[in-house]
């Protein structure tokens, strides 16, 4: 990869706010960032979906930094591999005692709840086109999106009603009504009638954990200014798969029936989304979040080469100039697998790594995989197995290994730190003590700034995630290295100065949710009291947490799982032409499925019975011949005396009269103002 270049890099200082910042009655409001993204194209009819969403969500991530006095932007240039980088100019940023925002803030809320649905309804849409089932669903599903845009800006202009509870109130029935739509295309397959709210739930969050392979994954830039140096630090994606691993988990779609891998333990409805993604996931450019770590065991997730970096204006020299990596579990940790089939993926993920080092630095390097994992029994997301099987397949390499726990149950036991460190002349061991947190993450720190002093060895931190603990260790190692950088050209700056200087710029809350926006900071159980409470704000979110499951009540859930049955002709024709005026209703149609799905469950629950004939009918003589054969599947008589009544109103062009008026009724949609 080639060096960057100063000129270019002065060049991200000088970035203003794209877009003209007003102010709500409790902060900044959020129209002029997403009303005129919306209103430059018809989302409802614009083909190309992608594009707009993706301009909605450089518009929200604008938005939510503005409140610190960061300013974003999205730029193309080469020097980054998938083409693209957020830069995040934080060098005039809002020093903390003069903020009024934190990461808790309704208006940070509101934008976080924005993304989480935005990633919902792209990875939804996806799926829909791939199936090319009932295209209307899709304007639906963009109709949705727009209401709850337009009801977001008119809820910031009262005070009053703009609160964090209102802000989360939005969630279930926003989640209702994207499950209704999953319900309608039959995209709830297979789900258990016992785990319906649990698996309704997660089946959202699939969905928004897949949606973020649909675009070339951007790098991350976030700059800072001290005096008369200049820092960024610049975290490059790792996207780009072997061969190997693209063919590895593509087989996996089409398995000897009588083994069962990851894709066949996955209920059906997981199944069918996993199959809509596997070339957007197998692209070199597309990114896998943390997430997907429990259902896909190909790929490095949530990883990154991070570039920290220092310069000279003046000489126009780079004065410092480091890497590391960081990541989730390069291990499995699903469902389906055995430890035998998990190895070959493991070892594919490692050489991953070591495939982008290489192409990166022009050199391969040994790395130094640093686990912040708790190897006991009854911790969650199977660390002790994630510890076990790295080192497994790490002992046929040249690379090193070291595990420091760093939480409360990981404070009990001990650490193991590789040979290469317990006999550099510069290691100090440490003696930590149960419940020293504080201590242990700052041994963890050490050895990683021990490891980027070694010239033929790289530093690769990893959690289960690579989220929160990682997320911790970095944050605390990019503060060593901001003030010693500082020290070493003349520039006082104590521990407690830097770490208030590097906060300020965000990077450890933004990054933390950059492969799937919307959760963004580090969960307040990581924070080990290591910094002062009023700088804590703008690392550590309860936001953090709503990466976990979508809220889906249990009555709604059971309505879809419940199981099918034909139901009488009456319901049948009731429902269908419910549904069918509602999907007829142009750009309305998702406000109206939203509304007219309060029907009873006995409605709600047979639409799976009419959504054939619905979904193939394109003419009324169609859906009568649908309704034909679902009535010859039953008992003739009752039904056949039913069947001549609905005919006949067929017959007298009534419910085609209904329809005919509704189309041509139908009001086009306003852009919201």
């Amino acid at each position: 990869m080639r060096p960057i270049a100063f000129d270019e890099m002065n060049a991200w200082l000088e970035f203003t706010p794209l877009h003209a910042i007003q102010i709500h009655p409790t902060g900044i409001a959020l129209s002029p960032f997403v009303i005129p993204t919306l209103q430059r194209v018809d989302l409802i009819n614009f083909e190309h979906s992608n594009e707009i969403f993706n301009k909605i969500e450089e518009a929200l991530f604008e938005y939510i930094d503005i409140h610190f006095g960061i300013v974003t932007r999205k730029i193309q240039s080469d020097y980054f591999e998938n083409g693209y980088a957020y830069i995040r100019n934080a060098t005039r940023a809002t020093v903390f005692s003069e903020r009024h925002f934190d990461l808790e803030h309704p208006d940070i809320h509101l934008a976080n709840l924005l993304l989480r649905v935005l990633g919902t309804i792209r990875g939804i849409d996806h799926v829909l086109q791939y199936y090319h089932v009932f295209p209307k669903l899709r304007t639906a599903l963009r109709a949705i999106f727009l209401e709850l845009v337009t009801s977001s800006c008119q809820l910031q202009t009262d005070s009053s009603l703009f609160t964090e509870k209102n802000i989360t109130r939005l969630n279930l029935p926003l989640n209702h009504a994207l499950v209704d739509i999953l319900h309608l295309a039959q995209l709830d397959l297979g789900l258990s009638e016992k785990k319906a709210q649990t698996q309704m739930g997660e089946l959202l969050d699939f969905y928004r954990y897949l949606a973020g392979t649909l675009i070339a994954k951007p790098a991350l830039v976030t700059l800072h200014a001290v005096e008369h140096l200049i820092f960024a630090e610049i975290s490059h994606p790792i996207t780009k798969k072997l061969d190997r691993q693209k063919t590895l988990f593509s087989s996996a779609f089409s398995p000897n029936l009588a083994e069962k891998n990851f894709f066949t333990a996955l209920p059906m409805a997981f199944q069918n989304a996993l199959k809509a993604f596997q070339s957007p996931i197998c692209q070199n450019h597309s990114a896998l979040s943390a997430q997907l770590r429990r259902y896909i065991p190909m790929g490095i997730k949530n990883g990154f080469l991070v570039n920290f970096i220092a310069i000279h204006p003046a000489t126009q020299k780079i004065i410092y100039n480091h890497h590391f990596l960081r990541c989730g579990s390069p291990v499995f940790v699903g469902h389906g697998e055995s430890e035998a089939s998990i190895e070959p993926y493991t070892d594919d993920n490692l050489r991953q790594l070591h495939d982008y080092v290489r192409r990166f630095l022009g050199e391969d390097k040994t790395i130094h995989f640093t686990a912040l994992l708790t190897r006991s029994l009854i911790n969650a997301d199977s660390q002790r197995d994630i510890v076990r099987r790295t080192k497994r397949v790490l002992k046929q390499s040249t690379d090193h290994f070291s595990n420091i726990p760093i939480n409360h149950e990981g404070t009990f036991l001990g650490t193991s730190i590789a040979k290469i460190i317990r006999e550099h002349d510069d290691y100090v061991a440490y003696f930590v003590l149960p419940l020293q947190r504080q201590k242990r993450a700052q041994e963890a720190t050490s050895v990683a700034q021990l490891t980027l002093s070694m010239t033929d060895v790289i530093l690769l931190l990893f959690c289960a995630s690579g989220q929160d603990r990682t997320g911790l260790i970095v944050a605390m190692l990019m503060i060593r290295l901001f003030a010693m950088v500082c020290q070493q050209h003349t520039i006082p700056m104590t521990v407690e100065q830097a770490t208030e200087r590097y906060l300020c710029g965000g990077n450890p809350a933004f990054i933390a949710s950059f492969s799937c926006p919307g959760s963004m900071g580090i969960k307040p159980q990581t924070n080990p009291a290591i910094f002062p409470k009023h700088i804590g704000t703008s690392v550590f979110s309860r936001i953090s947490k709503t990466n976990k499951k979508s809220a889906i009540s249990n009555k709604v859930a059971l309505s879809h799982i419940e199981k099918r049955f034909v139901p009488d002709f009456k319901t049948v024709f009731m429902t269908q032409l419910t549904l069918y005026l509602a999907l007829s209703a142009g750009p309305f149609g998702g406000l109206l499925i939203f509304q007219s799905y309060q029907l009873r469950n006995q409605k709600r629950r047979m639409v799976h019975a009419c959504l054939d004939a619905l979904s193939h009918s394109q003419s009324l003589l169609d859906c009568k011949d649908a309704i034909k054969k679902l009535a010859e599947a039953h008992q003739a008589s009752l039904l056949a005396k039913r069947q001549s009544f609905f005919f006949r109103h067929i017959r007298d062009g009534r419910l085609g009269k209904i329809i005919e008026t509704i189309e041509k009724n139908t009001p086009i949609m306003q852009q919201p103002v």
